[in-house]
């Protein structure tokens, strides 16, 4: 991880994203801006690439933050870097059910959301009130609580991962597709 600018003890908060106005990544620059000078420890890294990007260095440069807002660029295994993330956050205007979002939690992280898609339903109950509006202001609130109180994130985490084996695995899909087959069949024949 130093080839990215991080060190051993940097508390990591990350995404996983197309670098896409739709993901408003501006907004969680922002909500990191908020909480950067109360935190000496952490770093926002942004994986994923896109036409946004040259927008979002220049913004990270301007409010001061360059070195401690990380862009990756396109990752050809991102679910690699994942687990070292203390925090996974989202910030998107839109979403349905992102795969970045059950990698995070099958790698056990507390999520931190806008309230968009199918998001606040993916996650463990102990795990939805971090998922709130669509404001940076919002984000901020999630992202220094769970920065204050470890301890917590750390159990959301577990949680998260229970839901994610029990919920998002291959198996579990192809029962409720299967489930939706055979309802459809029955409506048709009616």
């Amino acid at each position: 991880m130093k080839e990215l600018g991080l060190e051993a003890g940097d508390r990591i908060i990350g995404t996983v994203a197309a670098l896409r106005p739709e993901k408003n990544l501006g907004r969680l620059i922002e909500a990191f801006s908020n909480i950067a000078p109360l935190h000496q420890d952490i770093k926002l890294v942004i994986v994923g690439g896109g036409m946004a990007e040259a927008a979002l260095k220049m913004l990270s440069e301007r409010i001061g933050l360059k070195d401690r807002v990380i862009f990756t660029g396109p990752l050809a295994e991102p679910e690699r870097i994942i687990p070292a993330f203390d925090i996974f956050a989202m910030s998107s205007d839109t979403e349905q059910m992102p795969l970045s979002l059950m990698e995070a939690m099958a790698c056990g992280l507390p999520i931190v959301s806008t309230d968009v898609g199918d998001i606040k339903g993916m996650v463990s109950e102990e795990n939805q009130k971090y998922i709130e509006g669509k404001s940076a202001k919002g984000l901020t609130r999630s992202l220094s609580a769970l920065l204050d109180t470890r301890d917590i994130g750390r159990h959301m985490g577990a949680m998260n991962q229970q839901k994610a084996k029990s919920e998002f695995t291959l198996t579990r899909m192809i029962e409720r597709y299967e489930t939706l087959f055979w309802e459809a069949i029955r409506d048709f024949q009616m």
